[in-house]
C-alpha cells in the first residue's frame, strides 16, 4: 500500500492495531491472513478523515492483495533511475506491508525464500543494527530477564518466544504531568536502550502491563509483540514508559516483576501541587464546568480520612509500621478514596503509598526517583546520576533535546489556582511528602515553593 508522508488515514489504521482491533480481527479471520481486516480497517478510517473510495484510486493507495509476485514486481521496478519512483520521493509517499498476523504471534520466523515477508524486508529503507558481541563493555553489561511463560495457559509459539527474548529491563511508570516524558526520552536517548515497538506518545507508552491488556490466559504474546527481540548476548535493554502504571493497579508492579525481578523503575516526580494543576490544565476539556479550587477544596476533606490514619503509625519503633503502610498502599490501589476523576487528580500525588509498593516487590535498590525541579536545574548531574543507576555505560548526553510538549489549554481566570488552594494542597501533601523522603533518603524541597499565579 503506498501513503502520503504522514497520512492520516495510514495513523488511524496504525491506532487501530495499536488498540488491538485489526490484529484480534485478523485472528479471527484465519486463513485470510488479515487482507479484509486491513481492508475495512482502511474503509472506516477513510470515513473518519473524509476520505471517499481511497482502495480504489490507485494513486492514492496500492493495494497488492497480498500477492508477492505483484509486491516483488512493484519493487523491483522502483530503480534509482525509476521516473515513479523520482515522483514517489518527490511527493514524499511511504509504503506500508501487512505481513498478517503470523508475523507478530509472538516468535518472528525466518520468511519463506519469495514470500511477501522476505521481499517486503529486503527493499524496506531502514536498518536492524545489532551489538556485536566484540563491543560489549565488560563494565556495565545488561542483565537479560526471560519472560514468565508459567503463570497462565499459552501456545507453544509464545512460550518459546517468551524464553528466548529478553523482558524490558526499565519502566518509568509515572507519574502523569511529572517530566515522565522527557525523563523516558532521555532513557531511550541512550545507545543500549531499544524502544517499545508499539505504543502512544511516540513508542513511549505500551501499556501492555495493564491487567487487561498483557496479562491472562494466551497474553504472552501480546507483551513479548511490544518490545524489540533482544537475545541475552546482545548488550540491549528495552523499557516501556506508561505513566498510568505507578497509579493504576495494585498487580502491575507484580506483573512487571514476574517478566524480570532484576527491572529497574525510574519514577518522574513533581511537587504534587503542581503536578495536581498541570493535569487539571491538560483535561480541562473534562472539568470546564468545575474550577480546580473547587475539585481540591472536595478532595482534600475526602482523601484525609483515607490516609491521615497511617500517619498516627509513622512514629520511630512503631512495631506495627511495616503493617500499617501495607494497609496505606491496599487503601491507595482499592479506590474506596478519591474514585472520581476529579478527586483523582489529588490523589495520584500521593507518591509514598505508590513508591513503597514498588519498593517492597522489587528492593530498594531497583528503585530510582528523579526530582523534575532537579532535573530542570542539572540535567547533566541527574542523567548522569540515572545511566549509572540503570548499569548502562557512560553517555554524553550533551546534544540531548527536548520532546515537544502538548500545547497547555488555556485555563479560565476562575478556574484557576488560587493561593488559598496551592496553600490547602501544599499542607495536605506535607506529611506525605516528608515521608517519601525518608523513603528515598533525599529532601526534594517541595515544600519551599511558593505559589505563582498561572497563566
Amino acid at each position: 500500500m503506498y501513503f502520503e508522508k504522514r497520512s492520516p488515514i495510514l495513523k488511524c489504521v496504525l491506532e487501530r492495531y495499536d488498540a488491538g482491533v485489526v490484529e484480534a480481527c485478523a485472528r479471527r479471520e484465519g486463513g485470510g491472513g488479515g487482507a479484509l481486516c486491513v481492508q475495512q480497517a482502511l474503509g472506516q478510517c477513510e470515513e473518519e478523515v473524509n476520505f471517499v473510495n481511497r482502495l480504489e484510486d490507485s494513486e492514492a493507495i496500492k493495494w497488492f492483495n497480498c500477492k508477492a509476485s505483484e509486491v516483488q514486481q512493484a519493487l523491483d521496478s522502483a530503480s534509482s533511475t525509476d521516473l515513479n519512483l523520482v515522483h514517489a520521493i518527490q511527493d514524499q509517499k511511504v509504503s506500508a506491508f501487512w505481513l498478517g498476523p503470523n508475523a507478530t504471534s509472538g516468535l518472528w520466523l525466518e520468511p519463506h525464500p519469495g514470500s511477501i515477508g522476505e521481499i517486503a524486508l529486503q527493499h524496506a529503507r531502514a536498518s536492524a543494527d545489532r551489538w556485536d558481541g566484540r563491543q560489549n563493555d565488560p563494565s556495565c553489561p545488561t542483565v537479560c530477564s526471560r519472560y514468565d511463560t508459567t503463570s497462565h495457559k499459552e501456545n507453544s509459539k509464545e512460550i518459546l518466544a517468551g524464553k528466548a527474548n529478553c523482558a524490558p529491563g526499565v519502566i518509568v511508570p509515572g507519574t502523569q504531568k511529572g517530566a515522565s516524558t522527557f525523563l523516558f526520552h532521555a532513557i531511550s536517548s541512550h545507545p543500549q536502550v531499544l524502544q517499545p515497538l508499539r505504543g502512544a506518545h511516540g513508542f513511549k507508552e505500551t501499556g501492555r502491563y495493564m491487567p487487561d491488556k498483557g496479562f491472562g490466559d494466551f497474553k504472552l504474546g501480546v507483551r513479548v509483540q511490544g518490545f524489540p527481540y533482544i537475545e541475552e548476548d546482545e548488550n540491549f535493554i528495552s523499557g516501556d514508559g506508561t505513566v498510568i502504571y505507578m497509579s493504576a493497579n495494585k498487580k502491575i508492579a507484580e506483573y512487571v516483576y514476574r517478566d524480570n525481578p532484576n527491572c529497574k523503575i525510574v519514577f518522574a516526580l513533581r511537587n504534587p501541587t503542581e503536578r495536581a494543576f498541570s493535569d487539571y490544565r491538560f483535561m480541562y476539556h473534562a472539568f470546564k464546568s468545575q474550577s480546580f479550587n473547587s475539585i481540591a477544596s472536595s478532595a482534600i476533606p475526602e482523601l484525609k480520612p483515607c490516609f491521615d490514619h497511617f500517619q498516627n503509625h509513622w512514629a520511630p519503633g512503631n512495631q506495627n509500621q511495616k503493617e500499617y503502610e501495607q494497609k496505606g498502599i491496599d487503601t491507595f490501589y482499592s479506590g474506596r478514596c478519591g474514585r472520581s476523576l476529579g478527586h483523582g487528580l489529588v490523589k495520584k500525588g500521593l507518591y509514598y503509598f505508590q513508591v513503597l509498593h514498588f519498593i517492597n516487590i522489587f528492593g530498594r535498590e531497583n528503585v530510582m526517583v528523579v526530582d523534575a525541579g532537579e532535573m530542570k536545574r542539572d540535567q547533566r548531574t541527574v542523567l548522569n546520576r540515572l545511566v549509572k543507576f540503570l548499569g548502562l555505560c557512560e553517555y554524553d548526553y550533551s546534544q540531548l533535546r527536548g520532546e515537544e510538549n502538548v500545547t497547555p489549554v488555556k485555563v479560565r481566570d476562575a478556574h484557576k489556582m488560587t493561593a488559598e488552594t496551592h496553600q490547602a494542597l501544599q499542607h495536605f501533601f506535607e506529611p506525605f511528602n516528608q515521608r517519601l523522603y525518608r523513603l528515598m533518603a533525599i529532601d526534594y524541597g517541595w515544600e519551599g515553593d511558593t505559589f505563582k499565579v498561572k497563566k
